[in-house]
């Protein structure tokens, strides 16, 4: 983690504490006599809000919202990013791991004091699996969910059934039945029924009636600005689409009885958390000279750096990084009929680039590098044992002349004779069109690659059109983004020789024989060992060429106090503004 304070110099920023921006840090026994709800947070947005509906629109940005409304049945320590309770506590498991046992807390209520109950959570999966619902990203995601069974003596009480091991409805954020389904339409249908997806039941009356007043955004702001379907310690006020949303503190929350639990999930100190839309950068940067912005994220490198500087006009301002669960890479071809298929020359590729350099220029060193393919917060599934990778130009030279590449062009290129024609290292990098950073890795990439002789061709394509390159595997190198989720990531997705999203190309027998044992294993110390084992693999491979980690910036106004800052994930961008203490002498807004 890195922190700031404006009158700080650059080399200074480093801080070996993660994740925590340290400045007016108060301890749970201090903050606890403060749960006086007061002040506003304002935050800037930088497009229009989008729609709220928590099954219909997925995006982190929504997600970051809607969780101090609509709460799941567990949650996430941001700190630890370990799975701890929220609406529920943690499930007990039965002993094929099919199936989860869920109880929700007794005085969990929605706004309008109705209790949650295991019924709200069938609604909630029986609304995704509603095959008319836009909700296909999350009903492929529970399609694996076989069935629930609410207890007949307690509904705060069910059973979950799965299809396989590993799956959980932890995660789902769960709706108030009696708000959103008033008539019923649902209730007749059964998941088993759901799931099987028919004609008929596409057809059905009551599937379309329920799924068209869902959809329409008319009976979505009816729904979502109705207090009585928040679970949370805040329901959605008003909202201006191009302007900002409001979100208000209840006046009295059932989750203020915990509000000592770990992870800051119980905490809601402000009054008021407003997203103000702030589209224009230089705009944005001006509100902060005179404090009408409260918190910017993902604040661009270079005027991050600006904002550090002794003579700057943001002094009123905290300046902390937060890491992500995203990092860029390149991948290689591994399948390709050229040099890539060989080892050797994979690993020059490897050793001619300098990836602290390249960190340094593109993103003013706001990044970490990996030593495999993972995220260093997940204990599973990254192995901090292996070494980086070095950069090391004269020996990448030295394995390019063994493979006969040992003539060099008056540009320096190499190349070798067949046939009395000189045949060229070229490779093509394709990007994401648009993109600046991805550009500037690209340039980066080309000089380095020109360093040891080899010519590099760029070409900046479509989504679309990348994705069809991939799928095909009709690519030399790609430069991509890895976003993991919480929890240990199915190494099976990108590292399987039967996935389809196994773009390099990698694996063998062994090491499909490897992941489907993670896959299986449910002691947390033997997989971490196979997974260790797999991450040891592929960096010998070398299927892929690991650059960094990168790290959201982030301006806090210096009233607040109780700042900390987390890795980057689809509940928080990074900090939590429902924790900001303000002390009352420096209230802002009453």
């Amino acid at each position: 983690m890195k922190f700031a304070s404006p009158w700080i110099t650059h080399s200074l920023l480093f801080v070996v504490l993660f994740g925590v921006c340290r400045s007016g840090l108060l301890s749970w026994a201090q903050i606890s006599q403060y749960n006086q709800p007061k002040d506003w947070v304002i935050i800037r947005h930088s497009t229009d809000i989008e729609c709220l509906n928590p099954i219909i629109n997925t995006t982190p940005k929504n997600q970051h919202i809607n969780q101090f409304v609509f709460q799941s049945l567990n949650g996430v320590n941001p700190k630890t990013l370990e799975i701890v309770p929220f609406l529920a506590a943690l499930p007990t498991r039965s002993e094929d791991g099919k199936s989860h046992f869920f109880e929700i807390r007794n005085d969990a209520v929605w706004g309008d004091g109705t209790p949650i109950t295991g019924e709200d959570v069938e609604f909630t999966l029986k609304v995704i699996k509603n095959p008319k619902v836009k909700s296909s990203r999350l009903r492929y995601f529970y399609r694996g969910v076989l069935d629930i069974k609410v207890d007949k003596n307690n509904n705060k009480k069910f059973e979950v059934k799965y299809e396989q091991l590993s799956y959980s409805i932890a995660m789902l954020k769960v709706l108030p039945k009696h708000i959103f389904d008033p008539e019923d339409l649902m209730g007749k249908f059964s998941i088993p029924e759901l799931n099987r997806d028919t004609v008929e039941l596409s057809e059905n009356s009551k599937i379309n009636k329920f799924a068209e007043q869902f959809n329409s955004e008319a009976f979505s702001k009816k729904v979502l600005f109705n207090r009585a379907c928040s679970s949370g310690a805040y329901y959605f006020a008003s909202c201006n689409p191009s302007e900002e949303l409001v979100l208000q503190r209840k006046e009295v929350w059932w989750g203020d009885n915990y509000y000592n639990e770990p992870g800051e999930l119980f905490v809601a100190n402000p009054k008021k958390i407003i997203y103000r839309v702030v589209k224009d950068l230089r705009l944005t940067m001006n509100m902060l000279t005179i404090q009408d912005l409260d918190v910017v994220y993902d604040l661009p490198a270079k005027e991050f750096v600006e904002m550090t500087k002794s003579n700057s006009s943001y002094f009123n301002y905290k300046l902390c990084t937060s890491n992500t669960l995203e990092y860029l890479f390149i991948g290689l071809n591994t399948k390709r009929n050229n040099l890539l298929s060989d080892l050797e020359f994979r690993k020059a590729l490897s050793l001619a680039i300098d990836v602290d350099y390249f960190l340094n220029k593109v993103a003013k060193e706001y990044g970490r590098r990996l030593t495999c393919p993972g995220i260093p917060e997940k204990k599973i599934g990254y192995n901090e044992k292996i070494p980086l990778v070095e950069f090391a130009p004269e020996k990448a030279s030295s394995i390019l002349s063994k493979l006969g590449y040992s003539q060099q062009d008056d540009e320096g290129f190499r190349y070798k004779l067949e046939n009395n024609q000189k045949k060229y290292i070229e490779l093509e990098l394709s990007i994401i069109e648009g993109n600046h950073d991805y550009r500037k890795i690209a340039h980066y990439l080309s000089e380095a690659f020109k360093q040891v002789g080899v010519k590099l061709i760029i070409s900046e394509r479509s989504v679309s059109d990348q994705s069809e390159k991939l799928n095909k595997r009709d690519f030399d190198m790609y430069l991509g983004k890895v976003t993991e989720g919480i929890g240990i990531t199915n190494p099976y997705t990108s590292w399987h020789t039967k996935s389809s999203s196994n773009y390099t190309g990698f694996g063998n027998s062994n090491s499909d024989a490897l992941i489907e044992n993670i896959v299986k294993e449910k002691d947390s110390n033997r997989k971490k060992a196979l997974y260790d084992a797999l991450q040891e693999i592929i960096m010998s491979e070398v299927p892929v060429i690991l650059l960094w980690s990168p790290q959201s910036k982030i301006a806090v106004n210096s009233r607040f106090q109780n700042v900390n800052t987390y890795p980057v994930s689809a509940y928080f961008a990074g900090f939590n503004p429902a924790a900001f203490y303000t002390p009352t002498e420096l209230v802002k807004y009453k």
